[in-house]
């Protein structure tokens, strides 16, 4: 990583540097943005209040065009109210000699004593509004008093702290104390080319960070453009990595394909032509290429089966294949899918999750070194650096959004030269896949394979639960499985009102007693293992859990799945669990289960979700409904979270930073102050690192 060799460097060092004695303050801060200050300069504001200082005569223009008004005034009275009803009122005037009334409800008068002095001059912010003959500001936004004026920000960046418990007016005072530090830093020759910045009335890297904290205008998104042009095109330089390494030019030719035929012809279902269209794709990469290739399918677009087919010529080739997938049920799953598939064919197939006891795994490891596993299916355990294969031919991630950039690398490292088909349920708009996969060739399934039922997405109000409640026994009386997913573990001390797990479970055992098992993140995964099989083939008719369900998980009988809460969870991630039901031949519907706190943008969700089963037109309104920051949902989906960059509003110069990355490739990259410079910024891991020093 990056060393200091100067006092201009200060701001890449640790918080811990400044102060050996963190405070609790400083831990959350570290939990939340990471140990360097720059990591809290990096954290982009969610938005900006803007406030207009009126020294002049007030009119009600003023009201009209600007949202919050500031104004300098003088306190001439203070009317204490001691009527609930009635309002505390402070009276003022300003240099116009014009008077305001400054209202407060029910606010106690020991407040009011601690805010105002008869006589003194104070800076109010607030929303203006013109009552009877006097102007008035109800509950003001701030107050400044008159020796504070120099800490009046016209434009307040707002960031966004998640359900942490920090403080924002004390986060906001961190990031004006450590403003010095983006001054003292001394940024290199600049890597962006300049025509491109100046066609952009662009900035230099150490202003515009400097400027979306410290806005003194309202161009706070060119400087955001800026930076965001820096993150793209650092991303698509690591990805890049992944195709271009140094060996990449090597690969195994695959062109017979007599395996994948002879269990296609055995199938008890017809391929669908997006299907076939992939299947021929990637066929034509095997026999002259290596292999770098995306499949996106919606859910159950039978993404699976392509990849059932490849792993069967690769085998049949003389290679071994690894399948890497987010979770051992998924991988318990997969194992079970690919042993009935490929019944037929003379091969070994092995298992390898983290429940395995340390004999087991070993055995394991010595087959796959002397090549007596030909198709290795795990988890992250693939990563385990004792794990050695004697030809890999093909490494299949699925479920591709919950693993990072580090973990693809990892397991690419078992062999440079293996072809690498992507697998992703997650519907990523075309503009996109650019932005986080680079150059990569992508097949798209969009169709469903025949026989699969539409499923009725109906949304509805907890009011009508007991409904719900007799409709759910009807589909049990009928043999159905039924999912029900709460957002919440424990209490959410965000939103005590919400439905957690503890109570919804006493709510459904009232009513379904030992036909009802709960799962969530916080058990064992042995113990998870087991009551999902549980549900899959005996007598458990309903599965509460967290959004731990949203992947993978294959129940042909289930007919239903209550999302509740659905306002609060992302598009894509509602479309994932939605995707639970429906997988066979039952009519299966979504019940998404709302409270009487929904939100516009929540209403939005779910009249999408309603109106629409198609992954890829949801996914596109989910940019539109979120804009930037985590794009497909809360964390668990596991697609970048940028920044800077928006994919709503960045599209455009996409193609410019495709070229410019064409120069930037590590032989062209050769100022080693740019590189330190840039490793220091935007990566801290050392395989990325790599890329840039070599």
């Amino acid at each position: 990583m990056y060393k200091k060799n100067s006092q201009k460097y200060e701001i890449f060092d640790e918080f811990s540097s400044i102060n050996s004695k963190k405070s609790q303050f400083i831990k959350k801060i570290e939990e939340l943005f990471g140990k360097r200050i720059i990591d809290l300069f990096m954290h982009y504001p969610k938005e900006f209040i803007k406030r207009k200082l009126i020294n002049e005569k007030v009119t009600s223009q003023h009201m009209v065009s600007y949202n919050l008004v500031s104004l300098d005034l003088k306190v001439l009275e203070i009317k204490f109210s001691y009527n609930k009803r009635m309002p505390t009122k402070i009276i003022t005037r300003n240099n116009s000699e014009q008077i305001f009334n400054i209202l407060y409800f029910n606010t106690s008068t020991r407040i009011i004593n601690s805010i105002y002095s008869l006589g003194k001059i104070y800076r109010i912010t607030g929303n203006l509004q013109d009552f009877l003959t006097h102007f008035q500001i109800i509950h003001p936004e701030s107050v400044l008093k008159e020796e504070s004026f120099e800490k009046f920000e016209s434009i307040e960046p707002i960031y966004n702290l998640g359900k942490s418990s920090i403080n924002k007016k004390k986060f906001r005072k961190l990031i004006l104390n450590n403003r010095k530090f983006i001054k003292l830093l001394s940024t290199p020759v600049e890597w962006i080319d300049k025509n491109l910045i100046n066609q952009n009335k662009w900035f230099d890297f150490k202003k515009s960070l400097y400027r979306i904290h410290f806005p003194n205008n309202e161009q706070s998104e060119k400087f955001r453009r800026r930076l965001a042009f820096d993150e793209i095109l650092s991303n698509f330089l690591v990805i890049s990595k992944l195709k271009k390494s140094k060996v990449s030019k090597k690969y195994y030719k695959i062109n017979n394909f007599e395996n994948s035929e002879k269990i296609m012809s055995n199938l008890d279902f017809k391929l669908t032509k997006c299907q076939k269209n992939a299947i021929f794709n990637i066929r034509n990469d095997l026999n002259s290429k290596r292999m770098f290739r995306l499949i996106q399918g919606d859910v159950g677009s039978g993404k699976t089966i392509v990849s059932a087919l490849i792993t069967a010529d690769i085998i049949n080739s003389g290679f071994q294949v690894a399948i890497m997938v987010p979770t051992d049920v998924l991988a318990n799953q997969h194992f079970y899918y690919f042993k009935k598939l490929f019944n037929k064919i003379n091969l070994s197939i092995s298992l390898l999750t983290g429940k395995l006891s340390i004999k087991e795994k070993n055995n394991i490891y010595n087959k796959l070194e002397l090549g007596k596993i030909n198709l290795l299916i795990g988890t992250q355990s693939l990563f385990n650096k004792d794990i050695i294969f004697n030809s890999l031919g093909l490494i299949v991630i699925d479920e591709q959004h919950k693993f990072g950039v580090n973990q693809r690398l990892n397991l690419q490292k078992k062999n440079p030269n293996s072809h690498i088909l992507i697998m992703s349920a997650t519907p990523i708009p075309r503009s996109l896949t650019f932005a986080i996969y680079g150059e990569i060739d992508v097949s798209v399934i969009k169709n469903k394979p025949p026989g699969r039922q539409e499923i009725k997405t109906i949304v509805i109000s907890n009011d009508k639960i007991e409904d719900l409640i007799q409709g759910l026994k009807r589909k049990i009386y009928k043999n159905e499985k039924i999912f029900w997913v709460v957002p919440e573990i424990g209490k959410d001390e965000i939103n005590p009102k919400k439905q957690n797990i503890i109570s919804r479970r006493r709510f459904l055992q009232k009513y379904f007693g030992q036909q009802m098992a709960c799962i969530h993140g916080k058990m064992k995964k042995n113990e998870i293992n087991e009551i999902i099989e549980k549900f899959r083939n005996e007598n458990i008719m309903i599965l509460l859990s967290t959004s731990l369900i949203e992947v993978g998980i294959d129940i042909p009988k289930a007919s239903a799945i209550i999302i509740e809460h659905a306002d609060k969870f992302g598009l894509a991630q509602l479309h994932q669990l939605r995707g639970r039901v429906g997988r066979g031949k039952i009519k299966s519907d979504c019940i998404l289960l709302h409270h009487n706190d929904l939100s516009d943008r929540g209403l939005q969700r779910l009249v999408v979700m309603k109106n629409s089963n198609d992954g890829f037109f949801i996914a596109e309104q989910d940019l539109l409904i979120r804009g930037s920051g985590e794009i497909f949902g809360i964390k668990q989906t596991g697609l970048p979270s940028w920044k800077f960059f928006n994919p709503y509003k960045d599209m455009d110069f996409l193609e410019d930073v495709r070229l410019h990355s064409k120069k930037m490739a590590p032989d062209n990259f050769t100022n080693k102050k740019q590189k330190d410079f840039l490793t220091s910024i935007f990566f801290q891991n050392k395989q990325i690192e790599n890329y840039f020093t070599g």
